[in-house]
């Protein structure tokens, strides 16, 4: 069974395979992923890693989150407009930039964990399973589900 890591960087590679031959124009055209560019979709993941950035801790900590924590939490298609919104005018280098800072913010997090942390049961309320495949679904999940979504509107363009 791979690691938590492994399945992490492979879909993290796998989704930017998917994108790197792709000119900016292709890029950032409107419409190819529901109303979102790739580019949006990209930086639709960039805010999401910088929010699990934010919340990862407090969970752990068995924290509640605070309000405007809370708020995207509970409102997840306002949460995508403004995290779009915000690096939709940003250069595409500047976005894949964002997000492999955050990737890198992720990973150094997760390793500072240790093993026993990582693979033992989540401490927040309605998690059961460990931290570890809380980020194997949160993480490589969300960009696997990222990556096939591009792939399919690439394939129908």
């Amino acid at each position: 069974m791979a690691s938590v890591f492994d399945d992490i960087r492979g879909e993290r590679a796998a989704l930017l395979d998917a994108v790197g031959g792709l000119h900016t124009v292709a890029l950032e055209r409107p419409g190819v992923v529901g109303a979102w560019s790739v580019k949006d979709v990209l930086g639709h993941i960039a805010g999401w890693q910088k929010w699990m950035l934010r919340v990862l801790p407090l969970r752990l900590e068995g924290r509640e989150l605070p309000e405007d924590l809370r708020v995207t939490d509970q409102n997840t298609a306002e949460w995508n407009r403004r995290f779009v919104e915000e690096r939709r005018g940003a250069p595409t280098d500047k976005v894949l930039e964002e997000m492999a800072d955050g990737f890198r913010a992720i990973m150094v997090f997760a390793a500072n964990l240790g093993a026993t942390r990582l693979y033992t049961a989540s401490p927040w309320p309605g998690r059961d399973a460990s931290i570890a495949d809380y980020l194997r679904e949160h993480i490589a999940g969300h960009d696997r589900e990222h990556r096939e979504q591009i792939a399919q509107a690439l394939e129908r363009a």
